[in-house]
């Protein structure tokens, strides 16, 4: 059931990337100044995604007592799952379900 809006068209352009050694606490300083609730880690010169960080990988690592000086890629999402800007909305919508 396509519905004919490209996932490019709605998708966020700007993208926020830190490196995986930055600390949670500098992470979680760059996604309160910038207003998102995650932030890609990865290698920017390489363009390689290693991981995504989200407010709630920040808020268990706060629960399991991990030090907020503790590098980002100790807590994000390795697995990430991608989609190309160009596939139909519904196409994200069955991968997201």
């Amino acid at each position: 059931m396509k519905v004919g809006i490209k996932v490019g068209d709605v998708m966020t352009k700007k993208l926020v990337t830190v490196k995986p050694g930055t600390s949670i606490a500098e992470c979680a300083k760059i996604m309160t100044q910038k207003g998102i609730g995650s932030i890609l880690v990865g290698e920017t010169q390489k363009q390689l995604l290693k991981g995504i960080a989200t407010e709630g990988d920040i808020i268990q690592a706060i629960a399991k007592k991990i030090k907020i000086t503790s590098p980002i890629s100790k807590v994000m999402t390795k697995k990430v799952v991608t989609i190309a800007p160009a596939k139909d909305l519904y196409d994200a919508l069955v991968l997201m379900k």
